[in-house]
Protein backbone atom coordinates (compact mmCIF):
# COMPACT_ATOMS: atom_id res chain seq x y z
CA UNK A 1 0.00 0.00 0.00
CA UNK A 2 2.94 2.41 0.76
CA UNK A 3 4.61 1.60 -2.85
CA UNK A 4 1.18 2.88 -4.43
CA UNK A 5 0.49 5.69 -2.23
CA UNK A 6 4.46 6.51 -3.36
CA UNK A 7 3.91 6.06 -6.91
CA UNK A 8 0.50 8.25 -6.84
CA UNK A 9 2.97 11.18 -5.26
CA UNK A 10 4.93 11.18 -8.62
CA UNK A 11 1.77 10.65 -10.86
CA UNK A 12 1.29 13.64 -13.35
CA UNK A 13 -1.94 14.75 -13.96
CA UNK A 14 -3.36 14.83 -17.54
CA UNK A 15 -4.85 18.15 -18.02
CA UNK A 16 -7.71 17.53 -20.52
CA UNK A 17 -11.30 18.54 -21.81
CA UNK A 18 -13.47 16.40 -24.25
CA UNK A 19 -16.33 17.61 -26.29
CA UNK A 20 -18.74 15.93 -28.62
CA UNK A 21 -20.31 17.55 -30.87
CA UNK A 22 -23.18 15.57 -32.78
CA UNK A 23 -24.80 16.55 -35.96
CA UNK A 24 -28.43 15.90 -36.05
CA UNK A 25 -29.85 17.13 -39.38
CA UNK A 26 -32.96 14.93 -38.69
CA UNK A 27 -33.59 17.00 -35.76
CA UNK A 28 -32.23 20.13 -37.33
CA UNK A 29 -29.71 20.80 -34.49
CA UNK A 30 -25.99 20.70 -33.35
CA UNK A 31 -25.70 18.75 -29.41
CA UNK A 32 -22.69 19.80 -27.69
CA UNK A 33 -21.61 17.82 -24.03
CA UNK A 34 -18.25 18.84 -22.65
CA UNK A 35 -16.87 16.80 -20.39
CA UNK A 36 -14.57 18.47 -17.91
CA UNK A 37 -12.71 16.77 -14.97
CA UNK A 38 -14.44 17.99 -11.65
CA UNK A 39 -10.74 18.40 -10.23
CA UNK A 40 -10.51 21.05 -13.10
CA UNK A 41 -13.12 23.13 -12.28
CA UNK A 42 -12.71 23.32 -8.80
CA UNK A 43 -9.30 24.59 -9.55
CA UNK A 44 -10.74 26.87 -11.66
CA UNK A 45 -13.60 27.75 -9.20
CA UNK A 46 -11.16 28.72 -6.63
CA UNK A 47 -8.98 30.75 -9.12
CA UNK A 48 -11.54 33.11 -10.60
CA UNK A 49 -14.55 33.31 -7.73
CA UNK A 50 -11.43 33.75 -4.74
CA UNK A 51 -14.12 32.40 -2.32
CA UNK A 52 -13.78 30.47 0.83
CA UNK A 53 -16.27 27.89 1.35
CA UNK A 54 -18.82 25.89 -0.05
CA UNK A 55 -20.04 27.17 -3.38
CA UNK A 56 -23.88 26.70 -4.25
CA UNK A 57 -25.22 24.89 -7.50
CA UNK A 58 -26.30 28.29 -9.06
CA UNK A 59 -22.79 29.75 -8.63
CA UNK A 60 -21.50 26.76 -10.36
CA UNK A 61 -23.86 26.95 -13.24
CA UNK A 62 -23.38 30.30 -13.69
CA UNK A 63 -19.62 30.24 -13.24
CA UNK A 64 -20.17 27.37 -16.35
CA UNK A 65 -22.32 28.83 -18.42
CA UNK A 66 -19.98 32.34 -18.21
CA UNK A 67 -17.01 30.08 -18.53
CA UNK A 68 -17.96 27.75 -21.63
CA UNK A 69 -19.66 30.49 -23.74
CA UNK A 70 -16.54 32.82 -23.31
CA UNK A 71 -14.08 30.26 -24.17
CA UNK A 72 -16.25 27.64 -26.89
CA UNK A 73 -17.55 28.98 -29.95
CA UNK A 74 -18.55 28.27 -33.83
CA UNK A 75 -18.66 30.46 -36.18
CA UNK A 76 -19.74 30.13 -39.93
CA UNK A 77 -16.99 31.64 -42.60
CA UNK A 78 -19.75 32.64 -44.42
CA UNK A 79 -22.47 33.58 -41.51
CA UNK A 80 -20.58 34.42 -38.63
CA UNK A 81 -21.32 33.05 -34.73
CA UNK A 82 -23.31 29.80 -35.02
CA UNK A 83 -25.96 30.98 -31.51
CA UNK A 84 -25.22 28.04 -29.19
CA UNK A 85 -27.84 27.96 -26.28
CA UNK A 86 -27.29 26.58 -22.71
CA UNK A 87 -29.04 23.55 -21.85
CA UNK A 88 -27.18 23.27 -18.18
CA UNK A 89 -24.60 20.89 -16.60
CA UNK A 90 -24.54 17.91 -14.08
CA UNK A 91 -22.39 16.45 -12.00
CA UNK A 92 -21.00 12.44 -12.10
CA UNK A 93 -18.15 11.97 -9.20
CA UNK A 94 -14.91 12.84 -11.26
CA UNK A 95 -16.45 14.63 -14.28
CA UNK A 96 -19.02 17.60 -14.97
CA UNK A 97 -20.70 17.74 -18.15
CA UNK A 98 -21.97 20.88 -19.87
CA UNK A 99 -24.37 20.65 -22.43
CA UNK A 100 -25.34 23.51 -25.38
CA UNK A 101 -27.33 23.00 -28.67
CA UNK A 102 -27.84 24.90 -31.60
CA UNK A 103 -29.96 25.27 -34.70
CA UNK A 104 -28.22 23.19 -37.46
CA UNK A 105 -26.85 26.13 -39.95
CA UNK A 106 -26.60 25.99 -43.53
CA UNK A 107 -24.35 23.33 -44.77
CA UNK A 108 -21.77 23.91 -48.32
CA UNK A 109 -19.67 26.91 -45.88
CA UNK A 110 -16.69 26.32 -43.53
CA UNK A 111 -16.55 26.67 -40.16
CA UNK A 112 -14.22 27.82 -37.36
CA UNK A 113 -14.36 26.08 -34.23
CA UNK A 114 -12.48 27.96 -30.89
CA UNK A 115 -11.94 25.81 -27.64
CA UNK A 116 -9.89 27.25 -25.02
CA UNK A 117 -11.42 25.98 -22.20
CA UNK A 118 -9.36 25.80 -18.97
CA UNK A 119 -6.48 27.55 -20.90
CA UNK A 120 -6.41 30.23 -18.34
CA UNK A 121 -5.30 28.15 -15.18
CA UNK A 122 -4.08 25.19 -17.27
CA UNK A 123 -0.79 25.89 -19.60
CA UNK A 124 -0.61 22.42 -20.76
CA UNK A 125 -4.55 21.83 -21.05
CA UNK A 126 -5.09 19.86 -24.36
CA UNK A 127 -8.78 19.77 -25.35
CA UNK A 128 -10.15 16.81 -27.54
CA UNK A 129 -13.41 17.50 -30.12
CA UNK A 130 -15.28 15.04 -31.77
CA UNK A 131 -17.48 15.99 -34.63
CA UNK A 132 -20.11 13.11 -35.71
CA UNK A 133 -22.23 13.08 -38.34
CA UNK A 134 -24.06 10.26 -40.39
CA UNK A 135 -21.64 7.74 -38.89
CA UNK A 136 -18.70 9.32 -39.40
CA UNK A 137 -16.63 11.35 -36.68
CA UNK A 138 -13.59 13.58 -37.04
CA UNK A 139 -11.48 14.43 -33.85
CA UNK A 140 -9.71 17.83 -33.57
CA UNK A 141 -6.94 18.70 -30.96
CA UNK A 142 -6.74 21.86 -29.35
CA UNK A 143 -3.56 23.55 -27.42
CA UNK A 144 -2.31 26.85 -25.87
CA UNK A 145 -0.76 26.89 -29.37
CA UNK A 146 -3.65 26.06 -31.25
CA UNK A 147 -6.89 26.95 -29.84
CA UNK A 148 -9.16 27.68 -33.12
CA UNK A 149 -9.00 25.52 -36.08
CA UNK A 150 -11.13 24.74 -39.13
CA UNK A 151 -13.61 21.86 -39.03
CA UNK A 152 -16.68 20.70 -41.22
CA UNK A 153 -19.68 20.22 -40.32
Amino acid sequence: MVGLAALNSHAHRFYAAFSQIDIRPDKGTIEIIHRLSTHDVEDLLKTELKQVGDVSDEQIETFLKKNVEAHFGLSGQETGPVSLTWVGYEYAADNIYVYQEAKLPASGQGYTLKNRILFDILSQQRNTVNISKAGVTNSYIFTASSPIQNVQL
